[in-house]
């Protein structure tokens, strides 16, 4: 397969474009992010009124990354339109025509190369690549028809998990609209449900792990960094042997809401399946099953007016958080019990479709990483 291949350092196919935008033209902004590439949304209005003669052209098809984030995988070329305006911080460069842009961006964001950056970058407070180093890496470059066939296998491999994570949205949505049409919207409270405070029907765990109890060290560790922001999904989890036990505060187990109480995590919310060990930045919270559900109150967890009432409520030190006070504080609607439990019911089958699904995704993430590395290492 790889008969015709040749290795070259990148320097030879990649030149630095430092073209600025010193004519103040009307060219929309824009910045370059590990999950979406190029997007406009990173930008407020305030960004957008400043002066932007400093900042530099990206013609289409042309590549951007700020050196400081590309660790992460912030780095992509530009297809959006025929030519927008990033960060002078960014570094840009153009492609020669021996390499397909989407090929060299596959290659870049392998695990091998992604390693080799890491080990690269260079940076006392954040790593950082210059364009120079990344040209001396050696990259696999086949024939342009390989090229293009290996672009169509990772792109249709790509979709795929595209489309299964689209389904797990709609998924989401659906959930939200089963809580509105049996509740109405928890704030307006339209429907006259009674009110209590979270902490009058609910509490959070206080007690520490003690090591010297029992082996704790073969449960899961699980910290805001393990939770998935919108589907609420464990992420990297390890068991709490390969991490510092001291990180680990609290014990949880299936009948608790793990929330995430500090930025940049606040507001994260999962309901575990398993028993485990949490870290300091987590409050593991106890529903009184008189009153309410956990499916119910992970929900009112997530609703926009408490999201904003907890970064309100997080303070500005250097650790921004919730405190529990603040938390158990917060005004709830508490619908009638076995209403919420015939909630909680929909929202299981749901969960179910969702981690069927899941389970999907992962299988074809796993084809999808064994395909990069059979090309790119």
């Amino acid at each position: 397969m790889k008969e015709n291949w040749t290795y070259k350092k990148l320097k030879h196919y990649i030149s630095e474009y430092s073209v600025k935008n010193r004519n103040d033209e009307d060219i929309p902004v824009y910045s370059v992010t590990n999950s979406q590439g190029f997007c406009r949304e990173y930008f407020s209005k305030e960004v957008a009124s400043k002066d932007k003669t400093t900042y530099k052209i990206v013609p289409r098809g042309f590549f951007a990354y700020n050196p400081s984030r590309i660790n992460v995988g912030s780095i992509d070329w530009q297809d959006k339109e025929d030519k927008v305006i990033v960060s002078p911080l960014y570094i840009v460069f153009e492609v020669s025509k021996e390499l397909l842009q989407k090929y060299l961006l596959y290659y870049i964001k392998s695990h091998n190369t992604m390693a080799q950056i890491n080990a690269a970058a260079t940076g006392s407070v954040r790593a950082n690549l210059k364009l120079s180093m990344l040209g001396d890496f050696s990259i696999p470059v086949p024939p342009l028809s390989e090229q293009s066939r290996i672009v169509s296998e990772l792109d249709l491999l790509q979709s795929i998990i595209d489309k299964q994570q689209a389904q797990l949205k709609e998924l989401d949505t659906l959930a939200q609209a089963v809580f509105y049409d049996m509740f109405g919207d928890p704030v307006e409270n339209e429907k006259g449900w009674e009110v209590k405070r979270l902490g009058d029907v609910c509490s959070v765990v206080k007690g520490l792990v003690d090591p010297n109890d029992e082996p704790y060290c073969n449960y899961p560790h699980i910290g805001g960094a393990n939770i998935q922001s919108n589907t609420g999904e464990f992420i990297d989890v390890k068991l709490a042997k390969e991490e510092n036990l001291i990180s680990g505060k609290y014990l949880f187990d299936e009948t608790m809401i793990l929330y995430s109480k500090i930025r940049p995590n606040l507001n994260k919310v999962a309901l575990p399946s398993f028993k485990g060990i949490c870290s300091a930045d987590m409050y593991p919270i106890i529903t009184n099953t008189k009153y309410v559900n956990k499916y119910f109150v992970r929900f009112t967890l997530t609703h926009k007016h408490f999201i904003e009432y907890a970064i309100s409520h997080s303070g500005r030190a250097n650790i921004p958080k919730i405190n529990r006070e603040d938390l158990l504080a917060y005004e709830t609607i508490v619908p009638p019990l076995s209403l919420q439990q015939s909630f909680a019911s929909k929202i299981e089958s749901i969960e179910k479709q969702k981690a069927t699904i899941a389970q999907s995704i992962a299988e074809t993430q796993k084809l999808f990483d064994y395909t990069m590395d059979k090309y790119f290492n």
